[in-house]
């Protein structure tokens, strides 16, 4: 059981064994006292409730703030995935020519260098977004008791 949830439940048992203490021992009680305490108890419970409502937008906020910034790494990590393939295609294109070095080549070398500083580019945006990671939600208030 979450800590959470173990909050809420030790109130509502704290709120239904206060209302309990309060019944007399002869265990005769005007409606109008029971009732009372009937709503008392459940003002506690519309608290409670509030409470897990803002809890989980919280969660919600961050599950969608998570997502976004997951998004965009795999974004900048499958923009770097392509660039080292076609890197690897054009040295491998370059290995596999025999002679000397023909204007191919070279345009192919002088791709292979811009290539190189795209992926740079594209490390120092990774870098960038993982420096620091999303902020957690700041942490409900207490449980009403």
């Amino acid at each position: 059981m979450s800590s959470l949830m173990r909050d809420i439940t030790n109130a509502v048992n704290r709120a239904i064994t206060e209302a309990i203490l309060r019944i007399p021992e002869s265990g005769e009680l005007p409606y109008s006292v029971i009732l009372g305490e009937l709503r008392r108890i459940d003002g506690r419970l519309d608290n409670l409730e509030k409470y897990l409502g803002d809890v989980m937008t919280a969660v919600s906020d961050y599950v969608k703030a998570n997502q976004e910034y997951q998004d965009k790494m795999d974004t900048a990590i499958g923009g770097l995935a392509l660039d080292i393939k076609q890197l690897k295609d054009d040295l491998e294109k370059l290995n596999n020519n025999p002679g000397t070095l023909s204007k191919e080549d070279q345009a192919l070398l002088d791709g292979a260098l811009v290539r190189t500083r795209t992926m740079s580019e594209n490390l120092q945006g990774l870098d960038s977004q993982t420096n620091p990671p999303p902020p957690p939600p700041p942490p409900p208030d207490t449980p009403p008791v």
